[in-house]
């Protein structure tokens, strides 16, 4: 016993913890903008008339995203990753600060793209720089550890949004409600450029070989994208928009989202921290494909039990707590894998092209998901659904005979 904790202990050195300390940074703001940036679009004049325009800012945010990730993927591989996660953060913290200004579309289109520019420089480093950090044996604990603590960032984030959405009850306008929060989290966020110069990591972050992707890699990434392409493009029908849902559906603001997203977060943290274990158990991809399925079974429950009557709100809620804990709590274990199937000087390339796969049908179905809400308020959840079972069934066409290391090899 005592053994096993000395090595979690020295797993998590002093880069690793910076790391995540600065990974929970970043998620605070981001669970905020996940819960209440389209609700306070929808207060918004020019929005309120014009739904999709919302999704329109949400696609704008992921294309921009999706057309730099590979080209600074492969910059990050080259040229230092922390040059990248330092650009990244100041360009995250510029974005809010523009939203705190913006009350018009164009306004918040510009933000939506910087924000989109942040995106792509962060989440194309952030989990290169981790597994650098991190030891073979050690690196699924760490990935574990790491979305946990985010997601408890992320659950702070939510609750923020209480705040603003008691101030509108109140008779406040939406931008002397929201605005000042925009521009605390654009403060917040220029913390993260200041931790990145404390990092004390090895000198192998400039990549040798010349070319996209190393050979031996590229056959596990092209199985991912071709995955992750439906996953994605169903997940952005709803997901981005469930705030947004609850309003039309229950008539409920962040006094209720935000502390239900909250929830669902601590959950997520939770599950993060036994996905290992299960998969250590089951197996990678058997584990993967049940979770993914039992999710989706969840989500075709949820626009059924909106018809439950008195009890419709809390079952719902349930449910939703409980599709996001199974769609979520692999993405530790898959995130290590992934890291550790690729060549070492590949990191940043790899997870710049498997989060295009996600990120780019995710940005554009978010389009096609407002528009569905001003339809029927159901259509979203069965498409996202189709979808999510699809995917799941290539993933395991795909990956059924992979041969694959799921766990640290310590049993941490």
């Amino acid at each position: 016993m005592g053994g096993d904790q000395g090595r979690f202990r020295a797993a998590f050195n002093w880069n690793i913890s910076l790391l995540i300390f600065g990974g929970v940074i970043i998620s605070v703001p981001i669970g905020f903008l996940l819960v209440s940036l389209p609700v306070y679009l929808e207060r918004l004049p020019t929005f309120e008339t014009e739904l999709t325009l919302i999704g329109v800012v949400m696609a704008a945010t992921g294309v921009t995203a999706v057309a730099l990730m590979v080209p600074v993927g492969l910059m990050a591989d080259r040229f230092g990753r922390r040059r990248v996660l330092t650009l990244g953060g100041l360009s995250a913290s510029l974005s809010l600060f523009l939203l705190g200004f913006a009350d018009s579309f164009l306004g918040v289109l510009v933000y939506a793209i910087l924000f989109g520019v942040a995106e792509a420089f962060y989440f194309t480093t952030w989990n290169a720089l981790l597994a650098d950090a991190s030891s073979e044996r050690t690196r699924t604990t760490v990935f574990g550890v790491s979305f946990t603590a985010s997601a408890i960032g992320m659950a702070a984030g939510t609750l923020i949004g209480v705040f603003a959405d008691g101030a509108v009850l109140m008779g406040a306008t939406p931008q002397a409600a929201y605005q000042p929060l925009f521009l605390l989290l654009g403060g917040l966020l220029l913390a993260v450029p200041a931790l990145i110069p404390l990092l004390r990591l090895p000198r192998r972050e400039k990549a040798k070989e010349r070319g996209f992707l190393p050979a031996e890699s590229r056959r596990v990434i092209a199985r991912f994208f071709a995955a992750n392409i439906l996953i994605g493009f169903g997940a952005g029908i709803i997901v981005p928009l469930f705030s947004l849902w609850f309003v039309f559906q229950f008539g409920v603001g962040e006094a209720f989202t935000g502390p239900l997203f909250a929830v669902s977060m601590v959950v997520n943290a939770a599950a993060f921290l036994i996905a290992p274990s299960i998969a250590k158990r089951v197996g990678l991809i058997r584990s993967v494909v049940a979770l993914q399925a039992a999710a989706t079974l969840v989500l075709f429950l949820i626009p059924a039990a909106a018809a439950l009557g008195a009890l419709a709100l809390l079952v719902v809620s349930v449910l939703f707590v409980v599709r996001n804990a199974l769609m979520n709590m692999t993405w530790p274990v898959l995130t290590s894998f992934l890291m550790g199937a690729v060549d070492v000087n590949a990191r940043s390339a790899a997870s710049a092209v498997t989060a295009v796969s996600f990120r780019l049908p995710f940005a554009l179905s978010a389009i096609l998901g407002a528009y569905l809400l001003t339809v029927d308020l159901a259509l979203p959840f069965y498409l996202t659904g189709i979808l999510y079972a699809v995917g799941t069934v290539a993933f395991w066409a795909f990956f059924r005979d992979y041969n694959t290391s799921s766990t640290d090899s310590d049993g941490a």
